[in-house]
């Protein structure tokens, strides 16, 4: 992984607004975890992948403590670790390459989603 290149000269397969994402299944939204990176953005969605790889649970609601722990240290891990490009963070965790990218909450606001590069 090539940490100085910023990845997002790809232009993306396809655009989501945040609510039709979810509905449709593919991010789950986290925000009741309280997840926030250094800066104190919060962390609101995950992709499908990332849900799926780091998750003992196949759908929200959540139990925090116990269903979503992983979860939650990967997030922390990558925000208090990971390669901050001024527009995102890169790292890997477990043998998978995650980025936390800003994006608009819909409310002029920034919060960040958690995904794979393939999932962008």
């Amino acid at each position: 992984m090539d940490m100085n290149k910023n990845p997002l000269t790809k232009k993306p397969t396809f655009m989501y607004m945040g609510p039709n994402a979810i509905t449709e299944g593919v991010l789950i939204d986290i925000r009741a975890l309280g997840c926030i990176t250094p800066d104190g953005k919060p962390v609101a969605y995950v992709s499908r992948a990332v849900w799926d790889a780091f998750t003992s649970v196949a759908q929200p609601p959540l139990q925090p403590d116990t269903d979503v722990a992983v979860l939650r240290d990967v997030v922390k891990s990558l925000a208090r670790t990971g390669n901050f490009d001024g527009e995102m963070y890169i790292d890997e965790y477990s043998g998978h390459e995650l980025w936390l990218m800003p994006n608009g909450d819909g409310q002029g606001g920034v919060v960040f989603t958690l995904l794979e590069p393939e999932d962008y």
